[in-house]
């Protein structure tokens, strides 16, 4: 034919040598530390400048809890302070995520991912510090041995501390650190006590009872079948001045007879909602 014959021959195949074999192969960078680490951030560039919290903290960025939506590939200069006597971070960052409210990942909070675009040496050793100290506990405990040295009593000690502290001592409270900071009643703070993992239902009901507590805190709560389960607090929201009547009106339909008929009869609950719990209560008696 017009083709040459083909013959096939085995190819030899060398061993390819360790170093070349180390370039070729991918490598993958380990993700870094992300540590909870509520303290109050300044982002600001030239068209926006937006104050809030961080949900969480590493070497390489943070995660901005914000509605505000910045597009990524936006830059600004990021500033803040872990505690009062500390100087602050001032770096370059730039949006890499944006978690917009209402969205695919809304069982968290709404927010931005920001990476930090620049690092001194100086402030890279002192982040690995901040990240290695609330990962240990070490930090956590710098606080509480302050308020022990204190001559004041917990409760005093917290009313003059700064929310970034009383943040971050929420999230490893503990006995009547987790009282005191309810009691405190700075809503940021008890927002981070319902990730602590030694909350129990008995707290959750007294937050749930208290009227300052905001819409935000009520519905932190709400998202977090392991607390509204619980009929005590699903009945403390209906009751509560600042919870949704939308909301209230679908919780009230899985209360049973005796609380709604509680509900009903309180003239300190609103009257959209006790007339509703007497339409529900009627309803439920006659089926």
């Amino acid at each position: 034919g017009p083709f040459p014959a083909c013959v096939w021959r085995p190819v030899r195949r060398e061993p390819i040598p360790s170093e070349m074999s180390a370039e070729v192969q991918p490598t993958f960078r380990p993700r870094p530390v992300r540590v909870s680490v509520p303290v109050r951030v300044e982002f600001r560039g030239t068209r926006f400048a937006i104050r809030e919290l961080t949900a969480n903290l590493s070497q390489g960025g943070l995660f901005l809890v914000t509605e505000r939506m910045i597009p990524p590939g936006t830059r600004g200069r990021l500033t803040f302070r872990v505690t009062p006597w500390d100087p602050p971070f001032t770096l370059d960052a730039e949006v890499v995520r944006m978690v917009p409210p209402g969205g695919p990942e809304s069982d968290g909070p709404a927010g931005l991912g920001i990476r930090f675009a620049s690092i001194p040496d100086a402030d890279r050793v002192r982040l690995q510090r901040l990240v290695d100290g609330v990962r240990d506990g070490s930090v956590i405990e710098s606080i509480r041995r302050t308020i022990r040295e204190s001559t004041h009593g917990l409760d005093h000690e917290l009313r003059h501390r700064t929310p970034d502290q009383k943040m971050i001592l929420a999230i490893g409270a503990q006995g009547e650190e987790i009282d005191a900071l309810i009691r405190d009643g700075n809503p940021s703070v008890v927002q981070r006590l319902l990730d602590n993992p030694r909350l129990r239902i008995q707290h959750v009901r007294v937050i749930m009872r208290d009227p300052r507590a905001p819409t935000r805190v009520l519905l932190d709560v709400k998202r977090q079948n392991r607390w509204f389960r619980d009929e005590e607090v699903r009945w403390a929201y209906c009751r509560h001045p600042k919870a949704a009547f939308a909301d209230v009106q679908h919780v009230m339909g899985t209360l049973s007879v005796p609380r709604l008929t509680q509900i009903a009869a309180d003239g300190l609950v609103r009257m959209n909602v006790r007339q509703k719990a007497r339409e529900i209560v009627r309803r439920k008696t006659r089926s």
